[in-house]
């Protein structure tokens, strides 16, 4: 018999970083937020509207997919904080009378921990983690509106504990070209738990809906990118999080809210740019204000919430490294490589 506390211990990971942040209670899948693109881990949040054939973006907001993903294949490699790790590998199709079909699978590894029975006493070791797998599709509507959405299934593993979910994801994309702009709007994990590590603690998957606005300068090599997070719920601000100050005059000690209008609006937004240094470098950089607020040490706000990254054309490879900083304990650092199998083929 497993040490319960061993579990309790797995379970609270899912406190790591933003991923709890995604609305009240506790989220089914941590993996189910994860940034798994060294892109958007970069820009420092997922959901950035670029339509520029990027496949790893497609694999989280399918309207994203087109004729520029067909035989592309991507690698992602994300090296999180202790222990933990988790990757991506996707590939695309399309086809002119169907639309663009990706399949991805997501994994997550918390690492090996030890066994022990009820007294405390070494019996072995055992491992945890999480999969993710999802199929795609995208489908023009017009010359300026794409329709996707994603089917996922969700399966955990922790000892001889499992836990498997299914969900919907649901989205739309207007891009023009002529004005260099282009929006996104999403439903993020429609679906519910099938079975989960215990029957007393049911959680919800985490339901979030978000927008996305890109624009990029005429006459400057800039792409300005915003996301709006958690349409879905308006009071970010938890209550612990309120402050207490000592009244000048009367020296009494009040407690101030900092659950304002001005507050949960920006704990909504994240921004991104990215910097075309010709054809085949980008530097990019983000900044995520809720992630700052949440992570950051009392009187030592450090670099949470801001990440920063850059983009790289060789050959037929394009590579991308994104830097995400969390807090004082630590970052992660996202890897891609991103290829097309027919550029090696020569031919579809």
């Amino acid at each position: 018999m497993r040490l319960k506390t061993s579990i309790l211990l797995l379970i609270s990971l899912y406190g790591l970083s933003d991923v709890a942040a995604q609305g009240s209670g506790q989220n089914a899948f941590v993996s189910s937020n994860l940034i798994f693109s060294a892109r958007m881990g970069a820009l420092g949040a997922n959901g950035f509207a670029i339509k520029d054939g990027d496949l790893n973006l497609g694999t989280f907001n399918p309207a994203l997919l087109d004729e520029q993903n067909h035989n592309q294949f991507s690698f992602s490699y994300i090296n999180y904080l202790s222990n933990i790790n988790y990757g991506q590998v996707a590939y695309a199709r399309h086809h002119e009378k169907i639309g663009t079909i990706a399949a991805s699978v997501n994994y997550l590894s918390y690492g090996q921990f030890t066994e022990t029975n009820p007294f405390g006493d070494e019996t072995g070791s055992f491992n945890a983690g999480e999969y993710i797998v999802n199929l795609g599709y995208s489908r023009p509507i017009d010359s300026l509106f794409t329709f996707g959405a994603n089917a996922k299934f969700f399966y955990g593993q922790m000892a001889e504990f499992v836990s498997t979910a299914l969900a919907v994801d649901l989205a739309g994309v207007y891009h023009n070209p002529r004005i260099n702009t282009t929006v996104s709007l999403m439903m993020l994990n429609i679906g519910a738990p099938l079975s989960y590590y215990t029957d007393n603690d049911r959680p919800n998957m985490p339901f979030e809906i978000q927008m996305a606005i890109t624009h990029k300068l005429k006459n400057a090599p800039f792409r300005l990118m915003m996301v709006v997070e958690n349409m879905q719920q308006w009071e970010l601000v938890e209550e612990d999080e309120n402050t207490e100050q000592r009244d000048p005059l009367t020296g009494e000690i009040i407690n101030v809210s900092q659950n304002t209008f001005g507050e949960n609006l920006m704990r909504h937004l994240a921004f991104g740019v990215e910097i075309l240094i010709g054809k085949n470098m980008f530097l990019r950089g983000g900044f995520n204000y809720r992630r700052r607020q949440e992570l950051k040490a009392p009187d030592i706000t450090g670099l949470a919430g801001i990440s920063f990254g850059f983009g790289l054309r060789v050959h037929k490879f394009h590579l991308s490294y994104g830097h995400n900083t969390y807090s004082l304990a630590g970052a992660s650092n996202h890897l891609t490589i991103t290829t097309r199998f027919s550029d090696f083929a020569g031919k579809n």
